[in-house]
Parts: structure tokens; sequence; C-alpha cells
């Protein structure tokens, strides 16, 4: 059989196939499966539908691996700069992380954040949204064992605060379980925070997840929560990490130059005197020998066999801890509105004005900010859900 046979044996069995399984005209038609209308819950916005438990908005994000940069250098601050504007906030988010190492920022970041929250702290509104809230009762007096604290957990918070502070926005999003009373606050990674301008001009920010893509965040809708001390419109060119980030850089040069300084010419050099009969070879030998059994630099000069340690009379190490302390004092006068003291005064834990050192201006700020974003962007929607409104939460900073 050739193939032309071949070829017209099979259509004449697929056409016999499609015959045989046709549908006749006698035969009736399939029922269309009926479509439950589901009613969505009497909440008054989508935006708050989308918050139902089990809803789309209710999972942890999967977020994208982030990762540490270790080596910095003088100049890199405008670099991320210039990203930042171009839509990147990566490079400005490890600087912010990597500042977290220095002792100086770390404490006032600190002072900042977890000790605004360890203030006495108010609760005003619907008394059964307060009872919740903070779980006082005529049975229980601990203020601090309502949903409150699980809604916004502390350590949370802090990192919030700390973000809003350095890097003018902190971002979190909440997640809540069909079994949760209340939606809890997780944080983002911050460095994979971009954002676009649209045809007006405005800013729209997103957050770039592994499993989802770019998500925008929209402030106050039940899903996100932002702390923007300095207003969210271009955020990071207010944000602390650029008056903070150049005199780090500075201080980090510096100190490396110091320790360099240290371990080279602090301890003086050897100073070897040859005859004047040895010849280059016994004077590079007898330098290398000295230099591989003792620490400070040897050098060979032409006399007669002798040893002798010289002092070194430069003053540059001066020079590098000048500017480590200069730093030091950008780095507190950005973060805390004056030069504050690390010793030999404490910061008033006993009196209850634990920012004895801190400019009272900075802490009532963010203590403003931190309850209009905890109002607007959780505790009203959460509230609305209920058809109430939402309580506000305010921090007693003086």
């Amino acid at each position: 059989m050739g193939w032309r046979d071949v070829l017209s044996t099979g259509l004449v069995r697929v056409a016999n196939t499609l015959r045989t399984e046709s549908i006749s005209a006698a035969t009736p038609a399939r029922e269309p499966i009926q479509q439950t209308q589901i009613q969505p819950a009497p909440y008054r916005s989508a935006a708050h539908r989308e918050t139902d438990p089990g809803g789309p908005r209710q999972r942890e994000f999967s977020a994208q691996k982030p990762f540490s940069r270790n080596e910095w250098e003088v100049g890199d601050d405008q670099v991320a700069l210039n990203l930042c504007e171009q839509g990147q906030l990566q490079l400005a988010v490890q600087l912010c992380e990597a500042m977290l190492a220095d002792g100086v920022i770390s404490g006032l970041l600190d002072t900042r954040s977890s000790g605004l929250l360890k203030l006495p702290v108010k609760v005003t509104g619907d008394e059964e949204l307060v009872s919740e809230l903070t779980g006082v009762s005529k049975t229980n007096q601990d203020a601090r064992s309502g949903l409150l604290w699980r809604m916004f957990p502390l350590a949370t918070l802090a990192r919030i605060i700390q973000f809003g502070i350095m890097l003018g926005a902190g971002v979190g999003y909440f997640v809540q379980g069909p079994d949760d009373p209340c939606p809890i606050l997780h944080v983002i990674e911050h460095q994979f925070l971009v954002h676009r301008r649209d045809a007006e001009g405005i800013y729209h920010l997103f957050y770039r997840t592994a499993s989802e893509g770019e998500v925008e965040i929209i402030a106050g809708d039940g899903r996100w929560f932002v702390f923007a001390p300095y207003g969210l419109q271009r955020f990071w060119v207010y944000g602390k990490w650029r008056a903070v980030s150049r005199f780090w850089l500075l201080k980090n040069a510096s100190v490396e130059q110091r320790e360099t300084w240290g371990q080279r010419l602090a301890r003086g050099v050897m100073w070897v005197t040859a005859p004047g009969s040895s010849n280059e070879d016994e004077r590079n030998a007898m330098t290398n020998f000295l230099s591989s059994v003792i620490a400070p630099p040897v050098l060979t000069m032409l006399t007669g066999w002798s040893l002798d340690v010289k002092d070194v009379q430069g003053r540059g190490f001066e020079v590098w801890k000048d500017g480590k302390d200069d730093s030091n004092d950008e780095i507190r006068m950005a973060l805390s509105g004056q030069l504050v003291t690390s010793g030999g005064q404490t910061l008033g834990f006993g009196s209850g004005n634990i920012f004895a050192d801190i400019a009272q201006t900075l802490i009532d700020s963010n203590a403003e900010s931190l309850s209009e974003s905890i109002h607007f962007h959780g505790l009203e929607p959460w509230a609305d859900r209920r058809g109430l409104c939402g309580p506000w939460v305010e921090w007693d900073t003086v």
C-alpha cells in the first residue's frame, strides 16, 4: 500500500469517527451549570471585602530573598539617590540596613522606635472596640493584653518605624487567617520596593514579590500599612538616610585608615643598621627575617649591624580620630536633633521621660504620624467591617 492509500484510509476513519460521535438534532442540549450567586458580606467598600478571612489579601506574601552588601565606598550614597529617583530603592535600603551595624545609629533608632512604643498609650473611641483593643475590663486591668498588640506586634512596629525614619517610609501588610480575631501586621522586605510615576505625575509604590510579581501598595485599603513621617510623596528624598549615610561612609573610611595606621606604625619602626661591607642580598635577608618574626615594619641602613626602634612622629591618626568624632556628631544631630551623650547622663527611664536626650519635637512628630497610620491604615478598616468608627491610639510623649 502506497502512502496515498494510507492517507486516504486514515481520512476515511477520522470522518467516520466524527460522524458516529456527533450529537443529532434530536438530542437535547446539556443543561447549563447553574452558577450560585454569592452575596458579598455587608461591608461598605470593595477594599474591605477583599480582607475577608481566606480571601486573596489575607495570606502572607512570598517575598524575594534579600541580600546584604558589605563593601561600601564614599559616594555610594549619591549612587543610591540617583537609583531612587529612577524608581529603584534597593541600594538605599541596603545602605540603611548596613548602617544598623553602627552603634550610634542603632542606639538612637532603637530609642526613637522601641522606646516610643514603651511609652504610656491611650486608646479612645467606641467603648466596645476600646475594650477589645486594650483588654481592660472590670476583671482585667492589663492594658497590654488586648487585640491592639496582637494586631500591631511591637517588634514589627519598631522595624517599620526605623525604616520610616531612615528611608522615609516603613511599609507593612495585614494577614488574617480564618481563626484569627483580627488582622496581624507583617513587615515587608523593603529592598524590593519600587515606584513609578503615572501620566499625571503621581508616584505609585509597588512591592516586588517572588510569586505574584509587582503588587501596588495602597495605604488604607485594609491590606497595606505605611508609616511615612515626612509624607509619602518622594519620601526617599526626606528620609534621614541621606544625612546619616554620608557621614557614616566617611566614618568607616576614617576607622579603616586609623586601623591600618595602628597595625603598621603605632608600635614604631624597627631600624636595622648594617655594616658597609654587607652586600644587598645580606641586607635583604636580614630585613626579611626580622619582618617575619616581629610586628613593626623593618628598615635597613648602612653603618654597622645594630637594632633600634624608632617612634613614628606623625599625627595622622588624630586626623582620622577627629573625622570619626565629627561624623558621630553629625549622625547624632540628624537622628536626635541635638548632640546627645552616651555616658554620664541617663535617658530618664526612672522619671518616665525616656527622651531626655532626644529633641521633643522629633518624638512628638513620630508619635503623631504613627497614630495616624494606625488609625487610618489599620483600625479604621478593621472597625468599618463591623459598621463602627475606628478608634485612635495615642502615645503620651510628655
